[in-house]
Order: structure tokens, then C-alpha cells, then sequence
């Protein structure tokens, strides 16, 4: 809190944006302490986060040590992320719309002026010219972007099954995250 606290005032009271998806289980603690946070969600089609994060966290293991298993630990990040769905929307969503947004990834990484101007439509708040002219840049560079794929059976992982173990976490978000 106070960290956050110094970076503002050393800011000179601009508004302090994080994209950490560390705070995601703790929402209700920065709700608490920041009254007046505003909140944005952005989740990504299940496959595609999982298939990352198991990948990503094979890659820190190796990193440090020497795993017994090429992706070790599926399980558990499979259950982190389950948490990491749930917990974030249900304390959000009561939230006034002025003060939370969910954001399909997809959408973010191939539209980002679109989905900026929403949030900041969403929010109340003003965009510069300059600012603008910038996120029509990041556009542009965007539309060669290409998801990364991973290898799911390598993994020992199936399309269908994490569909189906995530249907009911998604059923109560705005948004279509089936595979685009």
C-alpha cells in the first residue's frame, strides 16, 4: 500500500497502473485499501494461458534446476489458474461499470487502440492526441503479431479437457474466449 501511496505522490497524483497478474488474488485487498481502484481484467482463452504458463514455468525450473519431467507441475498450475479466473471476476463484477472492465486478450493484442479507447470510454477518461497517435502505432505493429502455439499432447495436455474444466469459470464472463 504504501509503496503504491509514494508512487503516486511521487508522480505528482497521476494515476498508478499496474499490469501485474500477481495482484489477481488479491482484489479484494486492493479494493480495500484503494476504494477508488479501477479494475481491469483481461483473460485470455484458457488453452492458451494454460499451454503459456506450464511452458513459461518449465522454462524458470530449467532455469534453476533439473526437473525429472520436461513440463512438471501441470496439476497444480491447472488449479492456480482456475483461481486465477474465478477469484478476480466474482469480486469484481458487483463493481460499477465505471470502475471495472473485462478485456479479451485476443482483442487487446489485435485491436489495441480499440480496446484502450473502450477502457478508457469505460473509465471516464480523457486520451491525448499524442496518445492516440501512439496506440495507432502499436495497431499497426500489432497485426503482424501471432500467438505463440504449444505442443498440448507433448504436455499431456487436451483442448477439450481444459474447455470443458474451465466452462463453468467463464460462463459468468461478457465475453466469447473460445479459440479465436
Amino acid at each position: 500500500r504504501e509503496i503504491i501511496q509514494r508512487h503516486v505522490y511521487i508522480s505528482g497524483g497521476k494515476t498508478y497502473i499496474s499490469k501485474n497478474p500477481d495482484f489477481s488474488p488479491m482484489v479484494e485487498t486492493l479494493k480495500k485499501n484503494f476504494p477508488d481502484a479501477r479494475f481491469i481484467n483481461i483473460v485470455r482463452p484458457p488453452v492458451e494461458m494454460i499451454s503459456s504458463t506450464i511452458n513459461m514455468w518449465a522454462n524458470h525450473w530449467k532455469t534453476f534446476g533439473d526437473p525429472e519431467e520436461k513440463y512438471p507441475l501441470k496439476e497444480v498450475l491447472i488449479e492456480h489458474a482456475k483461481h486465477w479466473y474465478r477469484y478476480p471476476h466474482q469480486c469484481l463484477k458487483s463493481l460499477p461499470e465505471d470502475r471495472y472492465v473485462v478485456v479479451d486478450f485476443s482483442d487487446f493484442v489485435h485491436d489495441p487502440k480499440k480496446e484502450i479507447t473502450r477502457i478508457f470510454s469505460r473509465f471516464g477518461l480523457e486520451m491525448t492526441e499524442e496518445y492516440e497517435r501512439i496506440l495507432e502505432e502499436a495497431t499497426i505493429q500489432s497485426r503482424s503479431h501471432r500467438n505463440r502455439t504449444y505442443p498440448l499432447p507433448e504436455m499431456g495436455l487436451e483442448e477439450q479437457s481444459i474447455e470443458v474444466d474451465f466452462k463453468d469459470f467463464l460462463e459468468d464472463y461478457p465475453l466469447d474466449l473460445s479459440r479465436k
